[in-house]
């Protein structure tokens, strides 16, 4: 049994965390406890997984859920589903996630970790992402462009314009 990581010593969940923390996971569904430094919203198995679907479609960045608590689902695909793959070692498990993370085509992962993720990180671990990478952290999403309709410029917000609307304020001399 590994001894438990001091308050000094970063556990290999922490450095999972700040790596996917990095990507832009801002937390992790199916446990309480989340992950790391990444809170967590507790839900049914079913439901974390598609919750961590939908943040990673709709949100620009991978979706996360733990389960079990020893199987890590990453989703930018909703329905997405994976047979899990059993990884013994933190290193390929925290590279694994990390290229995963980064695709651009929506996918899902499921990894059986079959390491304590209580124990301490070793040495230089928190570097494996940061060099996967060229230590570039990823951009945030892009925020969806508003349009607004200078006709009606007495409206206090600003809403989407349908592709329609827009189309015939176009025609009409709008911007």
């Amino acid at each position: 049994m590994t001894p438990p990581a001091s308050a000094a010593t970063p556990t290999v969940g922490e450095r999972i965390a700040e790596a996917l923390a990095r990507l832009g996971v801002r937390r992790v569904h199916g446990v309480a406890t989340g992950l790391g430094g990444l809170p967590g919203i507790a839900a049914p198995d079913d439901l974390a997984l598609l919750l961590a679907d939908l943040d990673g479609r709709c949100g620009g960045v991978p979706g996360v859920a733990l389960l079990d608590p020893q199987l890590l689902h990453v989703s930018s695909q909703p329905g997405g589903r994976a047979n899990p793959e059993t990884i013994a070692d933190p290193e390929p498990a925290l590279l694994r996630v990390h290229h995963a993370a980064r695709e651009a085509t929506p996918h899902t992962i499921a990894l059986h970790l079959d390491f304590d993720l209580d124990a301490p990180a070793p040495i230089g671990f928190a570097d494996l992402a940061v060099e996967a990478d060229g230590g570039a952290p990823r951009p945030p999403p892009p925020r969806p462009q508003m349009q607004q309709c200078h006709r009606h410029r007495h409206h206090e917000s600003t809403r989407p314009l349908s592709g329609d609307e827009f189309t015939a304020h176009s025609r009409a001399g709008g911007a």
